[in-house]
């Protein structure tokens, strides 16, 4: 049977009852979000674009082939008509108050486009010539970029309905080119992001050496991305949660401990947000190889020793004066990716791009760091044995967890909805004034972008380089969060990427010049962090 979140042909109710003509109805599918999904949707009601998703490569070409905007927005178009998804809408019943939004009656929407015409305009609200930045940045792509992400990252930039953009750089004489694009949280997830550009340059690649063809508008909502329930490898069943299920009680648990009394100083307080600041961190191979080999030898993975390194970094630059009880921080929710093993088709759909499907596949959990006055070193230097033990520990609860993805499909709801109510019920006077780093689980990105299109082929139309992703978060959260660090391995190179409220944490610029002094900053977190991690990765010190 489907599932309770499987696409319906037709409007919501509530749009049913605001009248839209016939014809309109006929073309419109709707499906109540899953999981997760009802969280971002909230918060983009709340904060319009404020956790995107922003990702960008610089695109290769032979001198011989013209790249203009018209072949962007044709792949746009293409990408369309093989996922319609990306031209989804977010849905909610009218309110005036929180007394009456109803957000267990939102819905994610699609209409089908009528004609090409609708399609064009469509394209005229999410294709993007951006190439006067390069001009402005004397043709450094990556100075382009940035000044396009600081852009699209402001706060006064206006937000749209749309959760794909698609922004286009490039200098025909210098045969210089880049692609950004900017996806929802709703349907995209960081993998998400990587795997939907993969596809875009995919049909990039198609629409550079053959003919625009022909598209039946209509039809496409044939291959609406199915949500998690709906592409599990058994049918769906309802399958009430346990009272004692084992993940929701450590969420439970978690939610309950104390507020985090450790983090970074926020240098502006009561600034009026501007942008969102990135950093960005690359580390060329054999780095993230011998971080593996070194993980692997001391009992952990990646993601784990890279949490223990961020939170034992924060810890040292600005180890806290005075504390009652334990020191403590978590991930909630740590992320999990469920296409590989737990969705139909497994390890095998994942390698095939024509199986992939536009929509976000996240199981979870929690991962909390406890008892880290442990760690407190009274010279302020972080002990690579430390961040072992530390990983250790919070490899052991990933491990406990990782069964019960195969079945996130059922109990993730109730998790979203524990956690959605405990953040909206926490006190003002328990938000803790230093922030700490969180941790996005990425990891090797190989899978789901290639390197040169079509992939695998002996004679590639374009290769790329040099992706790099970011979040939009121009303000400062009200929990204990300051900042996203996104570690993700790409063609043997790490990147840690940085994003945070630029106004509350101040500008590079500033932070650098405070760090001087010997002030903590984000900044030398990342300076302490990027050093630890070279540190750990030194596979001299591993055993023969």
């Amino acid at each position: 049977m489907s599932s309770p979140w499987s696409w319906q042909q037709g409007p919501p109710a509530f749009m049913v009852s605001a009248g839209l003509p016939d014809e309109v109805t006929a073309r419109t599918w709707n499906r109540p979000f899953w999981g997760g999904e009802l969280a971002f949707a909230i918060g983009n009601v709340a904060n319009p674009g404020f956790s995107d998703m922003l990702l960008s490569c610089h695109i290769n070409i032979p001198s011989t082939t013209s790249l203009v905007i018209d072949y962007v927005r044709r792949a746009t178009r293409a990408l369309r008509w093989s996922h319609p998804g990306i031209a989804a809408t977010i849905a909610f019943p009218p309110f005036t108050s929180l007394a009456d939004f109803k957000p267990e009656q939102g819905r994610l929407v699609y209409q089908t486009a009528a004609s090409e015409k609708d399609v064009s305009d469509w394209l005229d609200e999410v294709v993007f010539d951006k190439s006067f930045y390069l001009s402005a940045a004397e043709g450094d792509l990556n100075r382009a970029l940035d000044a396009l992400k600081k852009e699209i990252g402001a706060i006064t930039t206006p937000r749209t309905q749309w959760m794909l953009k698609v922004n286009f750089i490039s200098d025909a004489e210098s045969n210089k080119h880049a692609v950004l694009i900017q996806t929802g949280h709703v349907i995209f997830d960081g993998i998400g992001t990587f795997e939907v550009l993969d596809l875009w340059l995919h049909e990039l690649a198609r629409v550079l050496t053959q003919e625009k063809e022909g598209c039946q508008w209509g039809e496409e909502a044939a291959r609406l991305a199915k949500a998690v329930p709906d592409r599990l490898p058994e049918p769906w069943s309802a399958q009430p949660t346990p009272a004692d299920h084992p993940v929701m009680k450590e969420i439970y648990a978690s939610l309950q401990m104390p507020p985090v009394q450790f983090g970074l100083p926020v240098m502006h307080p009561d600034a009026v947000p501007t942008y969102t600041g990135t950093i960005l961190k690359t580390f060329a191979a054999p780095l993230a190889e011998n971080l593996r080999l070194a993980a692997r030898t001391n009992g952990c993975g990646v993601f784990s020793a890279i949490v223990a390194a961020n939170y034992l970094s924060i810890l040292s630059l600005n180890p806290p004066t005075t504390f009652d009880g334990e020191l403590h921080a978590r991930i909630l929710p740590n992320a999990s990716d469920l296409r590989a093993k737990y969705l139909a088709g497994g390890a095998a759909s994942k390698k095939d791009r024509r199986t992939w499907q536009v929509a976000s596949a996240l199981g979870g959990g929690v991962i909390s760091a406890r008892r880290l006055e442990r760690f407190l070193q009274s010279d302020g230097v972080v002990r690579p044995g430390d961040v072992w033990t530390l990983a250790r520990e919070l490899q052991a609860q990933v491990t406990a967890q990782a069964p019960y993805q195969a079945t996130a499909a059922y109990w993730v709801p109730d998790a979203i909805a524990m956690m959605m109510a405990s953040f909206f019920s926490a006190a003002p006077a328990a938000i803790p004034k230093d922030k700490v780093v969180n941790v996005s689980s990425m990891g090797l990105m190989d899978d789901s972008l290639s390197a040169s299109y079509p992939a695998n082929s002996a004679r590639p139309v374009l290769t790329i380089s040099h992706p790099v992703f970011s979040g939009i978060g121009p303000a400062l959260p009200s929990n204990e969060l300051g900042a996203l660090v996104h570690p993700y391995t790409w063609q043997r190179t790490l990147f840690l990427s940085f994003s945070f409220p630029a106004a509350a944490l101040g500008s590079v610029e500033e932070q650098r010049a405070r760090d001087a002094e010997g002030e903590p900053t984000l900044y030398g977190y990342v300076e302490r962090f990027s050093g630890l991690l070279r540190e750990l990765a030194d596979t001299s010190a591993l055993p023969n």
